[in-house]
């Protein structure tokens, strides 16, 4: 029991750290209605990780973007992919 919750707790960490992180230039403004906007650029990143799925920076921005649409499942889905990718 402890061990999951470290594991959470790690887990949450690195969410918060990726998501600080600002790699990538942020999606065109195309729409005024943020909801819109958001879904435009993770529609957008679905595009991109299916042409590129070794880039781990691609993603890091999914994940920060599902942060910000209260999808937390999915973003740590992203979190663990991006590091599992990643080059040691």
């Amino acid at each position: 029991m402890a061990n999951s919750a470290i594991r959470f707790i790690v887990y949450l960490a690195v969410a918060l750290l990726l998501f600080s992180c600002r790699s990538g230039t942020p999606p065109k403004q195309t729409s005024r209605n943020p909801a819109d906007t958001l879904k435009m650029a993770l529609e957008e990143l679905d595009q991109k990780i299916a042409s590129r799925e070794s880039d781990p920076a691609l993603y890091n921005r999914r994940a920060r973007y599902l942060l910000i649409d209260h999808q937390p499942e999915k973003a740590l889905k992203d979190i663990n992919k991006a590091i599992s990718i990643s080059p040691k």
